[in-house]
Protein backbone atom coordinates (compact mmCIF):
# COMPACT_ATOMS: atom_id res chain seq x y z
CA UNK A 1 0.00 0.00 0.00
CA UNK A 2 3.08 2.38 1.00
CA UNK A 3 4.58 2.08 -2.27
CA UNK A 4 1.20 2.39 -3.97
CA UNK A 5 0.52 5.70 -3.05
CA UNK A 6 4.48 6.94 -3.30
CA UNK A 7 4.00 5.90 -7.73
CA UNK A 8 0.24 8.19 -6.94
CA UNK A 9 2.59 11.27 -5.90
CA UNK A 10 5.36 10.46 -8.28
CA UNK A 11 2.73 10.21 -11.30
CA UNK A 12 1.45 13.45 -10.36
CA UNK A 13 4.23 14.98 -10.37
CA UNK A 14 5.52 13.34 -13.68
CA UNK A 15 2.39 15.38 -14.91
CA UNK A 16 3.33 18.43 -13.67
CA UNK A 17 7.21 18.44 -13.31
CA UNK A 18 9.22 17.64 -16.84
CA UNK A 19 12.36 17.23 -14.48
CA UNK A 20 11.82 14.31 -12.40
CA UNK A 21 12.63 11.18 -13.67
CA UNK A 22 11.26 7.98 -13.61
CA UNK A 23 10.52 5.48 -16.01
CA UNK A 24 7.65 4.09 -13.82
CA UNK A 25 5.56 6.89 -14.48
CA UNK A 26 6.90 7.71 -17.79
CA UNK A 27 5.27 4.35 -18.91
CA UNK A 28 2.10 5.59 -17.49
CA UNK A 29 1.92 8.17 -20.55
CA UNK A 30 1.06 8.21 -23.40
CA UNK A 31 3.31 8.65 -26.23
CA UNK A 32 5.36 11.84 -27.04
CA UNK A 33 3.97 13.27 -23.35
CA UNK A 34 1.66 15.50 -22.74
CA UNK A 35 2.28 17.52 -25.47
CA UNK A 36 0.50 15.05 -27.71
CA UNK A 37 -2.74 14.96 -25.68
CA UNK A 38 -4.81 17.15 -27.99
CA UNK A 39 -8.00 18.59 -26.67
CA UNK A 40 -10.99 17.67 -28.63
CA UNK A 41 -12.61 20.40 -30.50
CA UNK A 42 -15.72 22.54 -28.74
CA UNK A 43 -17.13 21.73 -31.67
CA UNK A 44 -17.36 18.34 -32.10
CA UNK A 45 -18.03 17.89 -28.17
CA UNK A 46 -21.18 20.18 -28.96
CA UNK A 47 -22.37 17.97 -31.38
CA UNK A 48 -21.67 14.37 -29.86
CA UNK A 49 -23.40 15.88 -26.80
CA UNK A 50 -26.56 17.55 -29.20
CA UNK A 51 -26.67 13.96 -30.48
CA UNK A 52 -26.79 12.10 -27.30
CA UNK A 53 -29.67 14.27 -26.42
CA UNK A 54 -31.39 13.99 -29.09
CA UNK A 55 -31.43 10.17 -28.82
CA UNK A 56 -32.01 9.99 -24.92
CA UNK A 57 -35.11 12.14 -25.57
CA UNK A 58 -36.19 10.64 -28.38
CA UNK A 59 -36.46 6.84 -26.51
CA UNK A 60 -37.71 8.52 -23.28
CA UNK A 61 -40.80 6.22 -22.62
CA UNK A 62 -43.16 9.28 -22.16
CA UNK A 63 -44.30 11.48 -24.59
CA UNK A 64 -42.28 14.50 -24.36
CA UNK A 65 -42.93 18.03 -26.46
CA UNK A 66 -42.04 21.31 -26.63
CA UNK A 67 -44.21 24.46 -26.99
CA UNK A 68 -43.86 27.84 -28.35
CA UNK A 69 -45.72 30.81 -26.74
CA UNK A 70 -48.57 29.87 -28.81
CA UNK A 71 -48.89 26.46 -27.97
CA UNK A 72 -47.61 25.48 -31.25
CA UNK A 73 -45.60 21.68 -31.30
CA UNK A 74 -42.02 22.97 -31.79
CA UNK A 75 -40.48 19.62 -31.23
CA UNK A 76 -41.62 15.94 -29.99
CA UNK A 77 -40.10 12.54 -29.33
CA UNK A 78 -40.87 9.51 -30.51
CA UNK A 79 -43.46 8.41 -27.72
CA UNK A 80 -45.30 11.21 -28.36
CA UNK A 81 -45.21 10.97 -32.43
CA UNK A 82 -46.65 7.21 -31.26
CA UNK A 83 -49.09 8.94 -28.82
CA UNK A 84 -50.44 10.78 -31.14
CA UNK A 85 -50.54 8.52 -34.10
CA UNK A 86 -48.39 10.92 -36.79
CA UNK A 87 -44.70 10.85 -37.59
CA UNK A 88 -42.77 13.56 -35.50
CA UNK A 89 -42.37 15.96 -38.31
CA UNK A 90 -45.79 16.17 -39.21
CA UNK A 91 -46.85 17.50 -35.39
CA UNK A 92 -44.01 20.27 -36.05
CA UNK A 93 -46.18 23.77 -35.37
CA UNK A 94 -49.81 21.74 -34.99
CA UNK A 95 -51.57 23.29 -31.83
CA UNK A 96 -51.46 20.79 -29.18
CA UNK A 97 -55.02 21.74 -28.55
CA UNK A 98 -56.28 20.10 -31.40
CA UNK A 99 -56.10 16.71 -30.16
CA UNK A 100 -58.15 18.08 -27.10
CA UNK A 101 -62.17 18.05 -27.11
CA UNK A 102 -63.53 21.47 -27.22
CA UNK A 103 -65.09 21.62 -24.06
CA UNK A 104 -61.48 20.79 -22.46
CA UNK A 105 -59.55 23.60 -24.47
CA UNK A 106 -60.57 26.41 -22.10
CA UNK A 107 -59.20 24.44 -19.04
CA UNK A 108 -55.86 23.60 -21.20
CA UNK A 109 -55.23 26.84 -21.98
CA UNK A 110 -55.79 28.35 -18.91
CA UNK A 111 -53.14 25.36 -17.32
CA UNK A 112 -50.28 26.70 -20.15
CA UNK A 113 -50.91 29.94 -18.58
CA UNK A 114 -50.37 28.98 -15.20
CA UNK A 115 -46.93 27.35 -15.76
CA UNK A 116 -44.01 29.99 -14.56
CA UNK A 117 -40.23 29.31 -13.96
CA UNK A 118 -41.04 28.86 -10.00
CA UNK A 119 -43.69 26.50 -10.64
CA UNK A 120 -44.35 23.32 -12.10
CA UNK A 121 -47.91 22.70 -13.13
CA UNK A 122 -49.77 19.07 -13.95
CA UNK A 123 -53.49 18.32 -15.19
CA UNK A 124 -55.23 15.19 -16.32
CA UNK A 125 -56.74 15.47 -19.89
CA UNK A 126 -58.27 12.63 -22.46
CA UNK A 127 -57.19 12.86 -25.76
CA UNK A 128 -59.76 12.39 -28.32
CA UNK A 129 -57.50 12.65 -31.62
CA UNK A 130 -55.06 10.27 -31.50
CA UNK A 131 -53.39 6.73 -32.38
CA UNK A 132 -56.10 5.61 -29.38
CA UNK A 133 -58.93 7.65 -29.00
CA UNK A 134 -60.67 8.10 -25.65
CA UNK A 135 -57.15 8.03 -23.88
CA UNK A 136 -56.41 9.98 -20.47
CA UNK A 137 -52.90 11.37 -20.15
CA UNK A 138 -51.08 13.16 -17.21
CA UNK A 139 -49.55 16.46 -18.26
CA UNK A 140 -46.53 18.18 -16.64
CA UNK A 141 -45.63 21.06 -17.85
CA UNK A 142 -42.43 23.31 -16.92
CA UNK A 143 -41.08 26.39 -18.37
CA UNK A 144 -36.80 26.44 -18.94
CA UNK A 145 -35.32 29.42 -19.83
CA UNK A 146 -33.37 29.39 -23.22
CA UNK A 147 -29.50 29.23 -22.91
CA UNK A 148 -28.89 32.10 -25.09
CA UNK A 149 -31.65 35.11 -24.91
CA UNK A 150 -34.30 35.88 -22.59
CA UNK A 151 -37.30 33.72 -24.32
CA UNK A 152 -38.11 30.54 -22.08
CA UNK A 153 -39.41 27.27 -23.77
CA UNK A 154 -42.82 25.32 -22.68
CA UNK A 155 -42.02 21.78 -21.65
CA UNK A 156 -44.60 19.18 -21.59
CA UNK A 157 -44.31 15.25 -20.33
CA UNK A 158 -47.57 13.48 -21.59
CA UNK A 159 -48.22 9.73 -19.35
CA UNK A 160 -50.70 7.77 -20.65
CA UNK A 161 -52.91 7.44 -17.46
CA UNK A 162 -56.36 5.69 -19.40
CA UNK A 163 -55.57 2.12 -17.66
CA UNK A 164 -55.75 4.03 -13.76
CA UNK A 165 -58.82 5.89 -15.26
CA UNK A 166 -60.27 2.92 -16.13
CA UNK A 167 -59.85 0.82 -12.52
CA UNK A 168 -61.46 4.01 -11.12
CA UNK A 169 -64.28 3.92 -13.30
CA UNK A 170 -64.43 0.39 -12.73
CA UNK A 171 -64.63 1.10 -8.41
CA UNK A 172 -66.58 4.35 -8.87
CA UNK A 173 -69.27 2.11 -10.72
CA UNK A 174 -69.12 -0.69 -8.12
CA UNK A 175 -69.63 1.70 -5.52
CA UNK A 176 -72.82 3.04 -7.06
CA UNK A 177 -74.08 -0.48 -7.83
CA UNK A 178 -73.68 -1.58 -4.38
CA UNK A 179 -75.17 1.71 -3.27
CA UNK A 180 -77.91 1.09 -5.84
CA UNK A 181 -78.21 -2.45 -4.25
CA UNK A 182 -78.58 -1.62 -0.75
CA UNK A 183 -80.95 1.24 -1.37
CA UNK A 184 -83.10 -1.12 -2.98
CA UNK A 185 -83.08 -3.47 -0.46
CA UNK A 186 -83.59 -1.03 2.25
CA UNK A 187 -86.69 0.15 -0.37
CA UNK A 188 -88.09 -3.48 -0.54
CA UNK A 189 -87.89 -4.36 3.16
CA UNK A 190 -90.27 -1.32 3.80
CA UNK A 191 -92.52 -1.78 0.96
CA UNK A 192 -92.81 -5.33 2.12
CA UNK A 193 -93.81 -4.69 5.57
CA UNK A 194 -96.72 -1.91 4.73
CA UNK A 195 -97.78 -4.39 2.14
CA UNK A 196 -98.23 -6.71 4.78
CA UNK A 197 -100.24 -4.66 7.00
CA UNK A 198 -102.41 -4.35 3.45
CA UNK A 199 -102.84 -7.51 3.20
CA UNK A 200 -103.90 -8.57 6.15
CA UNK A 201 -106.63 -6.23 6.44
CA UNK A 202 -107.69 -7.08 2.73
CA UNK A 203 -107.94 -10.81 4.51
CA UNK A 204 -109.54 -9.32 7.48
CA UNK A 205 -112.43 -7.83 5.25
CA UNK A 206 -112.71 -10.34 3.05
CA UNK A 207 -114.04 -12.44 6.36
CA UNK A 208 -116.25 -9.94 7.15
CA UNK A 209 -119.70 -11.77 6.77
CA UNK A 210 -121.58 -8.49 6.57
CA UNK A 211 -119.58 -7.59 3.67
CA UNK A 212 -122.10 -7.41 0.16
CA UNK A 213 -120.36 -8.76 -2.88
CA UNK A 214 -118.93 -5.26 -3.88
CA UNK A 215 -117.34 -5.44 -1.34
CA UNK A 216 -116.13 -8.29 -1.33
CA UNK A 217 -114.62 -7.83 -4.69
CA UNK A 218 -113.00 -4.45 -3.47
CA UNK A 219 -111.19 -6.81 -0.74
CA UNK A 220 -110.19 -8.73 -3.41
CA UNK A 221 -108.91 -6.02 -5.76
CA UNK A 222 -107.07 -4.21 -2.85
CA UNK A 223 -105.32 -7.49 -2.18
CA UNK A 224 -104.25 -8.24 -5.55
CA UNK A 225 -102.83 -4.81 -5.78
CA UNK A 226 -100.48 -5.47 -2.59
CA UNK A 227 -99.35 -8.70 -4.05
CA UNK A 228 -98.31 -7.33 -7.20
CA UNK A 229 -96.45 -4.18 -5.24
CA UNK A 230 -94.69 -7.33 -3.35
CA UNK A 231 -94.21 -8.89 -6.26
CA UNK A 232 -92.34 -6.04 -7.64
CA UNK A 233 -90.39 -5.27 -4.71
CA UNK A 234 -89.18 -8.77 -5.22
CA UNK A 235 -88.28 -7.97 -8.83
CA UNK A 236 -86.05 -4.44 -8.09
CA UNK A 237 -84.04 -6.76 -5.53
CA UNK A 238 -83.08 -9.47 -8.05
CA UNK A 239 -82.31 -6.92 -10.55
CA UNK A 240 -80.18 -4.58 -8.16
CA UNK A 241 -78.97 -7.47 -5.57
CA UNK A 242 -78.50 -10.60 -8.65
CA UNK A 243 -76.39 -12.51 -6.77
CA UNK A 244 -73.67 -14.82 -7.42
CA UNK A 245 -73.64 -18.73 -8.57
CA UNK A 246 -72.21 -20.56 -5.58
CA UNK A 247 -73.33 -23.46 -3.39
CA UNK A 248 -77.17 -23.31 -4.01
CA UNK A 249 -78.43 -26.03 -6.74
CA UNK A 250 -81.74 -26.01 -8.70
CA UNK A 251 -83.57 -28.03 -11.37
CA UNK A 252 -84.44 -26.45 -14.51
CA UNK A 253 -87.35 -29.12 -15.61
CA UNK A 254 -88.68 -29.24 -11.96
CA UNK A 255 -88.69 -25.09 -11.96
CA UNK A 256 -90.66 -25.17 -15.30
CA UNK A 257 -93.13 -27.95 -14.18
CA UNK A 258 -93.72 -25.27 -10.96
CA UNK A 259 -94.84 -22.28 -12.93
CA UNK A 260 -96.66 -24.05 -15.24
CA UNK A 261 -99.12 -25.73 -12.39
CA UNK A 262 -99.18 -22.48 -10.84
CA UNK A 263 -100.21 -20.83 -14.08
CA UNK A 264 -104.19 -20.76 -14.89
CA UNK A 265 -105.12 -23.37 -18.01
CA UNK A 266 -105.34 -20.16 -20.86
CA UNK A 267 -107.48 -21.52 -23.58
CA UNK A 268 -105.84 -19.21 -26.23
CA UNK A 269 -101.98 -20.75 -25.56
CA UNK A 270 -101.22 -24.11 -26.49
CA UNK A 271 -97.76 -24.92 -24.27
CA UNK A 272 -95.35 -27.40 -26.20
CA UNK A 273 -92.92 -28.70 -23.57
CA UNK A 274 -89.47 -30.30 -25.33
CA UNK A 275 -87.69 -30.82 -21.30
CA UNK A 276 -84.32 -33.08 -22.11
CA UNK A 277 -84.33 -36.10 -19.20
CA UNK A 278 -80.83 -36.14 -17.67
CA UNK A 279 -80.99 -32.27 -17.68
CA UNK A 280 -78.14 -31.07 -15.42
CA UNK A 281 -78.28 -29.30 -12.44
CA UNK A 282 -77.98 -25.26 -12.34
CA UNK A 283 -75.94 -23.13 -10.34
CA UNK A 284 -78.29 -21.28 -8.81
CA UNK A 285 -81.20 -20.08 -5.87
CA UNK A 286 -83.68 -22.21 -6.69
CA UNK A 287 -86.13 -19.07 -5.92
CA UNK A 288 -84.28 -16.96 -8.54
CA UNK A 289 -84.65 -20.15 -11.13
CA UNK A 290 -88.14 -19.71 -10.77
CA UNK A 291 -88.33 -15.89 -11.14
CA UNK A 292 -87.20 -16.62 -14.82
CA UNK A 293 -89.11 -19.03 -15.49
CA UNK A 294 -92.26 -17.67 -14.37
CA UNK A 295 -90.98 -14.16 -16.46
CA UNK A 296 -90.67 -15.44 -19.74
CA UNK A 297 -94.11 -17.59 -19.19
CA UNK A 298 -95.62 -14.25 -18.55
CA UNK A 299 -93.85 -12.57 -21.07
CA UNK A 300 -94.54 -15.33 -23.97
CA UNK A 301 -97.86 -15.06 -23.08
CA UNK A 302 -99.07 -11.39 -22.89
CA UNK A 303 -97.30 -10.89 -26.53
CA UNK A 304 -99.82 -13.61 -27.73
CA UNK A 305 -103.02 -11.42 -28.45
CA UNK A 306 -105.54 -13.93 -29.86
CA UNK A 307 -104.26 -17.37 -30.10
CA UNK A 308 -100.77 -18.93 -30.11
CA UNK A 309 -98.10 -21.51 -28.98
CA UNK A 310 -95.29 -21.03 -26.26
CA UNK A 311 -92.46 -23.29 -26.55
CA UNK A 312 -90.57 -24.40 -23.57
CA UNK A 313 -87.01 -26.18 -24.46
CA UNK A 314 -84.32 -27.17 -21.99
CA UNK A 315 -80.90 -28.94 -22.66
CA UNK A 316 -77.39 -29.84 -22.09
CA UNK A 317 -74.62 -27.91 -23.62
CA UNK A 318 -70.66 -27.61 -23.45
CA UNK A 319 -69.30 -25.12 -24.48
CA UNK A 320 -65.92 -25.45 -26.25
CA UNK A 321 -63.74 -22.17 -27.29
CA UNK A 322 -63.94 -23.33 -30.82
CA UNK A 323 -67.70 -22.59 -31.11
CA UNK A 324 -69.20 -20.95 -32.80
CA UNK A 325 -68.91 -16.50 -32.04
CA UNK A 326 -72.83 -16.28 -31.03
CA UNK A 327 -71.65 -18.11 -27.80
CA UNK A 328 -68.30 -16.19 -27.03
CA UNK A 329 -69.97 -14.25 -24.08
CA UNK A 330 -69.87 -17.41 -22.75
CA UNK A 331 -66.62 -19.15 -20.94
CA UNK A 332 -66.00 -22.77 -21.88
CA UNK A 333 -67.60 -25.51 -19.53
CA UNK A 334 -71.05 -26.61 -18.77
CA UNK A 335 -74.20 -25.05 -19.29
CA UNK A 336 -78.09 -25.64 -19.47
CA UNK A 337 -79.68 -23.79 -21.85
CA UNK A 338 -83.85 -22.62 -21.51
CA UNK A 339 -85.58 -21.31 -24.82
CA UNK A 340 -88.57 -20.02 -24.52
CA UNK A 341 -90.12 -19.61 -28.26
CA UNK A 342 -93.97 -17.95 -28.19
CA UNK A 343 -95.77 -17.01 -31.71
CA UNK A 344 -96.71 -13.71 -30.53
CA UNK A 345 -96.47 -10.08 -32.05
CA UNK A 346 -93.24 -9.91 -31.73
CA UNK A 347 -90.61 -6.97 -30.60
CA UNK A 348 -90.07 -3.75 -32.89
CA UNK A 349 -86.61 -3.70 -33.84
CA UNK A 350 -86.60 -0.12 -32.01
CA UNK A 351 -87.81 -1.38 -28.70
CA UNK A 352 -85.60 -4.78 -29.05
CA UNK A 353 -82.54 -2.91 -27.74
CA UNK A 354 -84.36 -1.59 -24.34
CA UNK A 355 -86.45 -4.48 -23.21
CA UNK A 356 -83.92 -4.87 -20.63
CA UNK A 357 -84.41 -1.48 -19.24
CA UNK A 358 -85.55 -0.77 -15.77
CA UNK A 359 -89.30 0.37 -16.02
CA UNK A 360 -89.47 0.01 -19.63
CA UNK A 361 -92.36 -1.87 -21.68
CA UNK A 362 -94.38 -1.21 -24.44
CA UNK A 363 -97.63 -3.25 -22.66
CA UNK A 364 -100.49 -0.94 -21.33
CA UNK A 365 -100.35 -2.46 -17.94
CA UNK A 366 -96.47 -3.22 -18.06
CA UNK A 367 -94.11 -2.96 -15.04
CA UNK A 368 -91.27 -2.69 -16.94
CA UNK A 369 -88.77 -5.11 -14.02
CA UNK A 370 -89.54 -8.40 -15.26
CA UNK A 371 -86.99 -8.77 -18.08
CA UNK A 372 -84.54 -6.34 -16.46
CA UNK A 373 -84.51 -8.75 -13.38
CA UNK A 374 -84.28 -11.77 -15.54
CA UNK A 375 -81.03 -10.58 -16.86
CA UNK A 376 -79.60 -9.30 -13.51
CA UNK A 377 -79.82 -12.55 -12.05
CA UNK A 378 -78.77 -14.48 -15.54
CA UNK A 379 -75.43 -12.13 -15.06
CA UNK A 380 -75.07 -12.79 -11.27
CA UNK A 381 -74.91 -16.48 -12.47
CA UNK A 382 -72.20 -15.67 -14.99
CA UNK A 383 -74.73 -16.75 -17.38
CA UNK A 384 -75.99 -14.87 -20.74
CA UNK A 385 -79.28 -14.24 -22.72
CA UNK A 386 -80.08 -13.29 -26.01
CA UNK A 387 -83.13 -12.42 -27.65
CA UNK A 388 -84.69 -12.85 -31.36
CA UNK A 389 -87.36 -11.60 -32.63
CA UNK A 390 -89.37 -11.62 -36.10
CA UNK A 391 -93.31 -11.00 -36.36
CA UNK A 392 -95.11 -14.05 -34.54
CA UNK A 393 -91.78 -15.57 -33.64
CA UNK A 394 -90.11 -14.60 -30.65
CA UNK A 395 -87.46 -16.06 -28.89
CA UNK A 396 -85.61 -15.88 -25.65
CA UNK A 397 -82.73 -18.34 -24.50
CA UNK A 398 -80.72 -18.00 -21.20
CA UNK A 399 -77.46 -20.22 -20.69
CA UNK A 400 -76.92 -20.94 -16.52
CA UNK A 401 -73.92 -22.42 -15.59
CA UNK A 402 -74.68 -26.42 -14.64
CA UNK A 403 -73.00 -28.34 -11.54
CA UNK A 404 -70.80 -30.17 -13.46
CA UNK A 405 -67.03 -30.48 -14.05
CA UNK A 406 -66.08 -33.28 -16.00
CA UNK A 407 -67.52 -36.00 -18.66
CA UNK A 408 -69.13 -39.11 -16.72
Amino acid sequence: MGSGKGNYRVLLQAGTDRSVSNPEAEACLPKGGLESRKPTPPARHQESFSERYRELYDSAPMACLSLDERGRIMEANRSAASLFGMRQEHLINLPLVNFLDWGDRPVFTDFLKSITLQTTQHIEMRLLFGSNPNTWVHIEGTLQPHPHDESAELRLALIDITERKSEEQRMTEEARTQGTANFATNIAHVLNNRMATVLGYADLLKQDINLDANGQRMAANISQAAQMVGDLTDLIVAYACPGQAGAAEADMNAAIASVLQAEQDNPRIHTVQDLQSDLWKIKIDPRQLHMIVANLFTNASEAIVNQGRIKITTRNLKRKAADPAYLQELGSGYYVRLTVQDTGCGIQPEDLSRIFEPFYSTKFMGRGMGLAAVQGVVKGCRGHIEVTSAPYCTCFSIYLPAVRTSEK
